[in-house]
C-alpha cells in the first residue's frame, strides 16, 4: 500500500504531552503520528522537530504532489478546545500575510482532529543552533546569518507584527544557505495608534508586584494581553515584566541570539527573570567564535538595552549599524581592480564586487527606510479606511521585489567573481539588466509616494504587481541575445537616461497623466534620433506607440509602430520589434481593421518567436483573442486568451497579478458566449487573485465579484446574484469607482432583485443607474430605459 493513501492509516487523536519550550530534536518516545497517517489532504511521512507550539513533520500534499513541512499545533485539555483552536489558527493567518524571502512561507491551515495544521514550504536545512553546532563559524559569518534573519523581522515589523518568540530554533538556515525566520505562534499584530511602551518600573516596586502573582499565570504561555508570552530565555526585560511590546523587544531577543551565537556572556536579566525560577532556562554557551567586531558589539549593547527607547528605531536601522561597511579604495591599484570586475557590476552599485558583500547597499535611496515611510504617510494621508490594509500589501510586494534585485546580484556577482561559473560579458549584461529594473522599481516608489487622493492610491497601487520580472535578469541565451549598451562611457550614459526617461513616461502614463507622458516620450524620441545607437530610438517608438494605441491615437500609433518595428529589425533589437508588433495588432483591432490584423497575424507570431520573450508571447496572444472576438469568431477569441492565460501563469507564476487579469477577461469571454459555468470558474479565480495581490478592499477585487453576480443572475440564481451584488454596492461609498462601474454593478443588481421577486427595490435601483450612466454612457441608458419600460410595478401590469 502506498504511505500516500489517506484511506488506510488513521492518526491517533490523543493529547500529544507537553513538551519543553525550546527543544529542536523529537525525542524518540515523543507521542507522534506515524507515517502514512493523514492530517487534512497531507499524509504524514516523517517527524521533523519539536517546539512548544507543535509537532512539524514531513508530509505529501497529493494534491500538488509535492512535500511539505506540516505543523500540528498542540491541543490544551485546560481550557475550551474550539476557543484554544481559534486562538491557534492566529498564527495561520499571521505567517499568511508575510510574504518575504526570510519568512517561511505557509500553502495552507485548517482544522482536523489532531488539532489546527499549517502547511509550510519545506526547507532542506537546519535550525540556528544545529547550524553552529556543524562546525566552528567565524563572526563574520554568523553576523551575515543573523542579519538574515533580521530582514524577515525587519518586514514582520513593516506590516505590523511583532514575532514575540525569537529564537535559535526558530531560524531556519538552509543548505543553499536561505534563511527563514518561522513560528510567528506568539506574535500579536501591532495597534497602528499605540503608544510606545512605558519606561520600565524600578525593579523593587516589581518583585513586590510579582510575590502576589501566582505561579501559573507566569508559566502558562498565552497571547492575552497583560500575561507572560514566548521563550523566557530570550525575553525582553519589558517581555518579562508583561509590559506593552513592540518591535523593539523583538530587537533585544535578536542581539541576545547574535551574542550568544558568537560565544558572549549572557546579560544579567534582573529580578524579572530571577522571578521565573525553574523557567529560567538558559541555552548552554558555546566556545567563542572569535574577537567580536566593535561595530558588531555596540550594536548588540544597545539592543540589549533594557530601556526600550535606548535601542534602534527600527530593525532597519540596527540591520544598517550592523553590515559591515564596504572599504575605501584609493591608488591607482585600486582603481585597475575595480576595472578588472567588468564595468557592470558599478551599474548596480558602487561597491566593488570583489567580496560581493552588502548587495542591498545598490538599493539605499530606492526602498529604504525614508522611502517606506513616505509611502505609508501618503498611504495614510488619504485617509481611505483600508489604507493600511493596501499599504501592507504594497509594501510586501515591493518588500519582495527589492530583496528579489538583491539576491540576483549577489548570485551573479557570486558565480563570476568568487567560483567563476560565468564570463564577466554574462555579469555585465545582468548589471545592465538589473540596474534598469532598479530604476523602474524607483519610478514605482515615487508615484506611491507622491499619492494624495483615495483614488490616486487605489489607481496606482496596482504598479507595484506590474513591474517587471527579476527573472529577465537571469536568462542567459536572452541576455546575450540583446544588443549591449555602446561602449563609450558617455554615450552609454546618454543612452541610459534616454531610457530612464521612458520608465518616467510609462509610469506617468499608468497613473493617468497620458498627455505628460506622450510629451516626455516625443522628447526622448526626438533625442535618440540624433544618436548613433539605433536600439533606443526602436525602443522609443515602441514606447510612444504603445501610449498612442491606448491612449490618444489608434491611427497614429499605427505608423509609429512601423516604424519601430523597421528601425528593431534592421538593428536585431528582437525583443523591441516583438512587443511593438503586438501593439500595432492592438491598435489595428481598435480601428476595427480586423482583415488587416488577421493578414498581418503570421508576421506577429513570427517576430515573437524569434525573439523568445513570453511576456510578448502572452500580450500577442491576448492580442489576438480580442482581434478574433471582434471578429465575429469568438470561439477562436476564447481559445487565445486561455493560451495566453496559460503563458502567463507559466511565465509568471499564478499568484502573479497579470494572471488574475486574464482570469477576469477569460470570464468576461466565456460569459458573453452564455458558457455560465465555465464564466463562473474564471471570475473565482480571478478573484482569488486579486485578493491575493491587491487584497479584499481594492475595486478590482469587487469587479471579479461583480463579474460573478452578472453570471448567478444569468444562470438563474437571483438570491446568490443579489447577495453578491449587495456585497460589491457595499464598497462602493469606500472606494471611489467610475460612475459607469457603479451604473453598471446597480443594473445587475436591479435585475436579479427583480427576478428575486423585489419589484419595488429594482426599479429603485434601475433608475439609480440610469442617472449614473445617462452621461457617461448613453447605450446602455437606452437599455435601461428599455428595461424599465418591460418591467413595471405590479399595480401598472394589472392596468390599476
Amino acid at each position: 500500500m502506498s504511505p500516500y493513501d489517506r484511506s488506510t492509516r488513521e492518526c491517533p487523536s490523543e493529547e500529544l504531552r507537553d513538551l519543553a519550550l525550546d527543544d529542536d530534536k523529537v525525542s524518540a518516545d515523543a507521542d507522534t503520528l506515524p507515517p502514512g497517517c493523514s492530517v487534512g489532504r497531507y499524509a504524514v511521512l516523517r517527524p521533523l522537530g519539536r517546539g512548544g507550539m507543535g509537532v512539524v513533520y514531513e508530509a505529501h500534499d497529493p494534491q500538488l504532489a509535492r512535500n511539505v513541512a506540516l505543523k500540528v499545533l498542540r491541543k490544551d485539555r485546560g481550557h475550551d478546545p474550539a476557543i484554544y483552536e481559534m486562538k491557534l489558527l492566529r498564527e495561520a493567518q499571521t505567517l499568511a500575510r508575510l510574504q518575504h524571502p526570510n519568512i517561511v512561507t505557509v500553502y495552507d491551515a485548517g482544522l482536523s482532529a489532531q488539532g489546527v495544521f499549517l502547511a509550510m514550504e519545506l526547507i532542506d536545512g537546519r535550525t540556528l543552533g544545529q547550524w553552529l553546532d556543524e562546525r566552528p563559524r567565524r563572526p563574520k559569518e554568523i553576523v551575515a546569518t543573523l542579519c538574515e534573519a533580521g530582514r524577515g523581522l525587519a518586514a514582520a515589523h513593516r506590516a505590523g507584527i511583532v514575532h514575540r518568540d525569537f529564537k535559535p530554533s526558530n531560524i531556519l538556515v538552509g543548505r543553499d544557505g536561505t534563511v527563514r525566520v518561522l513560528d510567528f505562534g506568539l506574535a500579536h499584530l501591532l495597534d497602528p495608534g499605540r503608544v510606545p511602551p512605558r519606561r520600565l518600573p524600578d525593579p523593587t516596586e516589581w518583585m513586590q508586584t510579582a510575590k502576589t502573582t501566582t505561579r501559573t499565570t507566569l508559566e502558562f504561555p498565552s497571547c492575552e494581553s497583560g500575561t507572560l508570552v514566548g521563550t523566557p530565555a530570550y525575553m525582553a526585560p519589558e517581555q518579562l515584566l508583561r509590559e506593552s511590546v513592540d518591535e523593539r523587544s523583538d530587537q533585544y531577543s535578536f542581539c541576545l541570539c547574535l551574542q550568544l551565537a558568537l560565544g558572549g556572556p549572557a546579560p544579567e536579566r534582573g529580578p524579572a527573570f530571577e522571578a521565573l525560577g525553574s523557567l529560567r532556562i538558559m541555552p548552554r554557551p558555546r566556545p567563542p567564535a572569535g574577537p567580536i567586531p566593535i561595530r558588531v558589539q555596540r550594536v548588540i549593547e544597545r539592543g540589549l538595552a533594557t530601556d526600550p527607547a535606548q535601542r534602534f528605531a527600527s530593525m532597519d536601522a540596527l540591520l544598517t549599524e550592523l553590515s559591515e561597511r564596504p572599504k575605501r579604495w584609493v591608488g591607482l591599484g585600486a582603481s585597475m581592480l575595480m576595472v578588472g570586475f567588468g564595468l557592470g557590476a558599478l551599474m548596480f552599485d558602487s561597491m566593488p564586487p570583489r567580496a560581493c558583500r552588502n548587495p542591498e547597499r545598490g538599493l539605499q535611496g530606492i526602498w529604504g527606510v525614508d522611502d517606506q515611510h513616505r509611502v505609508r504617510l501618503a498611504f495614510l494621508g488619504t485617509s481611505h479606511p483600508d489604507a493600511p490594509e493596501l499599504l501592507e500589501r504594497v509594501s510586501q510586494q515591493l518588500d519582495g521585489y527589492a530583496g528579489g534585485l538583491v539576491r540576483t546580484y549577489g548570485a551573479a556577482c557570486q558565480a563570476t567573481h568568487v567560483d567563476h561559473q560565468q564570463s564577466e560579458q554574462l555579469f555585465d549584461e545582468q548589471m545592465v539588466c538589473l540596474r534598469r529594473h532598479r530604476g523602474q522599481l524607483h519610478e514605482v516608489v515615487e508615484a506611491l509616494a507622491r499619492v494624495d487622493s483615495p483614488k490616486a492610491m487605489l489607481d496606482r497601487m496596482t504598479l507595484a504587481f506590474k513591474l517587471p520580472t527579476i527573472q529577465d535578469c537571469t536568462d542567459p541565451l536572452r541576455l546575450l541575445a540583446r544588443l549591449p549598451l555602446p561602449h563609450d562611457r558617455a554615450e552609454r550614459k546618454t543612452v541610459e537616461r534616454l531610457q530612464q526617461r521612458l520608465d518616467h513616461a510609462q509610469t506617468l502614463a499608468a497613473t493617468g497623466s497620458t498627455a505628460g507622458a506622450l510629451a516626455i516620450t516625443q522628447e526622448v524620441l526626438e533625442q535618440a534620433r540624433t544618436i548613433d545607437y539605433p536600439p533606443v530610438l526602436a525602443e522609443a517608438l515602441g514606447s510612444m506607440g504603445s501610449l498612442q494605441a491606448s491612449g490618444s491615437s489608434a491611427r497614429d500609433a499605427e505608423a509609429t509602430l512601423i516604424e519601430a518595428i523597421r528601425v528593431a529589425t534592421a538593428t536585431g533589437a528582437d525583443e523591441i520589434a516583438a512587443r511593438a508588433w503586438t501593439w500595432l495588432l492592438y491598435a489595428l483591432t481598435v480601428q476595427d481593421r480586423l482583415e488587416q490584423g488577421f493578414t498581418l497575424q503570421f508576421a506577429a507570431e513570427a517576430a515573437v518567436e524569434r525573439a523568445g520573450d513570453p511576456i510578448a508571447r502572452g500580450w500577442l496572444l491576448n492580442n489576438l483573442g480580442a482581434l478574433y472576438s471582434k471578429g465575429d469568431r469568438p470561439e477562436r477569441g476564447v481559445e487565445y486568451v486561455e493560451q495566453a492565460l496559460a503563458i502567463k501563469q507559466q511565465s509568471l507564476g499564478a499568484d502573479h497579478f497579470d494572471v488574475a487579469i486574464s482570469w477576469f477577461n477569460l470570464g468576461t469571454a466565456q460569459l458573453a458566449r452564455e458558457r455560465f459555468e465555465d464564466a463562473r470558474e474564471a471570475y473565482e479565480r480571478a478573484l482569488e487573485g486579486f485578493e491575493r495581490t491587491l487584497g479584499q478592499a481594492h475595486p478590482l477585487t469587487h469587479h471579479a465579484m461583480a463579474g460573478l453576480c452578472e453570471v448567478e443572475a444569468a444562470r438563474g440564481n437571483p438570491r446568490a446574484a443579489v447577495a453578491l451584488c449587495e456585497q460589491v454596492l457595499e464598497h462602493l461609498h469606500l472606494s471611489p469607482w467610475s460612475t459607469v462601474s457603479m451604473g453598471v454593478v446597480r443594473f445587475f443588481a436591479a435585475k436579479a432583485l427583480w427576478e428575486a421577486g423585489q419589484d419595488e427595490r429594482a426599479r429603485r435601483m434601475a433608475l439609480r443607474a440610469r442617472a449614473e450612466l445617462e452621461t457617461e454612457n448613453p447605450e446602455l441608458t437606452n437599455k435601461i430605459e428599455h428595461w424599465l419600460d418591460n418591467h413595471r410595478p405590479l399595480a401598472l401590469r394589472r392596468g390599476e
